[in-house]
């Protein structure tokens, strides 16, 4: 559920949800209201997410994702996978930081994503103790991922 009243912030023509949005969840919430406790959201799937975003564009930027919590999600396999795929420019800000301790999925996460585009992500320092399942992570771009150090 998005509420564009206090993050008009849009992805592919759509408003985001308020669960991924740091204009709500951290500065509304906790910052103004004042909330001193727990922030819980409830995204736990993000398969897909970006999948085929941008497919044909020549220049394409997802945005800050460096703040997004992630520490629920548990399906995280095909979110980026061929985002951008035909674009010469893909920006896909710092996500070296997310908290990917209960992922359990990660297929082809990234696969084909910006496959013509300069552009690198380093995802070495993720906690992937509970994937079980990261079959073709990087498919054709594994020049430009930085990889986990898989458990499994």
């Amino acid at each position: 559920c998005a509420f564009p009243a206090c993050d008009n912030t849009m992805i592919e023509g759509q408003y985001i949800p308020t669960t991924l949005s740091k204009k709500i969840t951290t500065d509304l919430l906790k910052g103004e209201m004042g909330f001193k406790g727990v922030v819980i959201t409830d995204a736990i799937d993000m398969a897909g997410m970006f999948s085929a975003a941008g497919f044909s564009a020549t220049t394409w930027s997802i945005g800050d994702l460096s703040s997004w919590d992630t520490s629920n999600v548990t399906r995280m396999g095909t979110a980026f996978r061929s985002l951008a795929a035909n674009a010469k420019q893909l920006v896909i800000d710092d996500i070296s930081h997310w908290n990917t301790s209960s992922a359990t999925d990660m297929l082809y996460m990234f696969c084909n994503t910006g496959k013509n585009a300069t552009w690198s992500l380093d995802c070495s320092k993720w906690n992937v103790q509970n994937v079980t399942s990261h079959e073709g992570f990087d498919l054709n771009v594994e020049t430009k991922v930085k990889e986990p150090k898989w458990v499994r």
